[in-house]
């Protein structure tokens, strides 16, 4: 048995410079989502924890677009801060924000969507 490890031994530190040379492995690419749905039916927040790349934002959009078919004119908060994003799949989310749809890769077709980011935190 090994003692407690160090700051520096910490996995996510080594995924987080590999996310920033854009190195990620797939078996690291997981992702673990959590939706809550307000009880007046205003939002729907949806928190990310994991690394998130092009390969898996795909995933984060069809969660959202599930959200937003729910019910009609539901605010949806995305929330990123316990998620380590790139720089690529962060201006897709920006972009898709500003639009105020979906991307139609999530689906058949555009869906309009009210999408709020919480930003992730600085590395």
């Amino acid at each position: 048995m090994t003692g407690p490890r160090g700051v520096a031994d910490w996995p996510g530190r080594r995924c987080m410079r590999e996310l920033r040379r854009g190195t990620v492995p797939a078996v690291r690419s997981k992702l673990k989502v959590l939706v809550r749905l307000d009880l007046d039916m205003a939002a729907a927040h949806i928190q990310v924890r994991g690394t998130v790349t092009e390969h898996n934002l795909g995933v984060v959009y069809t969660v959202a677009r599930r959200a937003c078919t729910f019910a009609g004119g539901l605010a949806v908060v995305l929330d990123l801060r316990q998620a380590a994003v790139g720089t690529g799949p962060m201006a897709d989310l920006h972009s898709a924000r500003g639009a105020g749809q979906l991307p139609p890769a999530t689906g058949p077709a555009s869906v309009p969507c009210r999408l709020e980011l919480l930003e992730p935190a600085a590395a």
